[in-house]
């Protein structure tokens, strides 16, 4: 039995739509999916010369300590702050607030500190960013002022920035990986940034 003109052009124009549904419908199941979550735990060490400020780092931290002694040798070492984040798969992560890097007293001024992480994404088995930033204003006394009728000295507080910026990194997961180094203002010691992704369900 021969197909009429009429007929065939009916039969493609329904195979098209039936080909287009389908593929709407698989493109409406892909995003229905659920998508990973991941945990973004961003380490603050601090090395410099003074070696009573010495503080014992974390045995998860023990691998990238080495890397960072051996290029960067200092009499101490210590764990100034960690930090932890939550994102989604292609999200985006920021982080404002007040910290101590320098290892402050109570009574001595903060830091300020901010740092941001952008389009995460997984990628295979490792994980990529699109961008991260991490820039904070530390204290730094730049004079004192001595008080004639109470003979009392105040400090003159400056605020110094410090920041980094980069675009497209790349991150095996649950592996702390040095992203930078940030020489601190006035005080002989590097800040060393160290991150750490693993995926979450949680």
């Amino acid at each position: 039995m021969y197909l009429s003109k009429l007929s065939i052009k009916t039969l493609l124009a329904l195979t098209v739509i039936s080909i287009a549904a389908s593929a709407a419908s698989s493109q409406s199941n892909d995003s229905n999916a659920p998508q990973p979550n991941f945990q973004i735990a961003l380490h603050l060490i601090v090395g410099g010369t003074n070696a009573s400020a010495k503080g014992n780092l974390p045995a998860s931290l023990s691998g990238v300590s080495r890397l960072i002694s051996s290029a960067v040798p200092y009499p101490s070492y210590r764990l100034a702050s960690t930090f932890i984040g939550r994102v989604g798969n292609g999200g985006n992560f920021e982080y404002k607030s007040v910290g101590d890097i320098l290892g402050q007293s109570q009574s001595e001024p903060s830091t300020f500190m901010e740092w941001s992480v952008g389009n995460m994404r997984l990628v295979g088995s490792d994980y990529q960013a699109q961008t991260f930033r991490f820039g904070a204003r530390v204290p730094v006394a730049t004079a004192h002022v001595v008080d004639a009728a109470s003979g009392k000295t105040d400090q003159v507080i400056n605020y110094e920035r410090i920041g980094l910026t980069f675009e497209r990194f790349g991150i095996a997961e649950n592996v702390p990986t040095l992203l930078g180094t940030l020489t601190l203002p006035k005080s002989g010691e590097t800040l060393f940034l160290v991150m750490t992704v693993s995926r979450t369900d949680r």
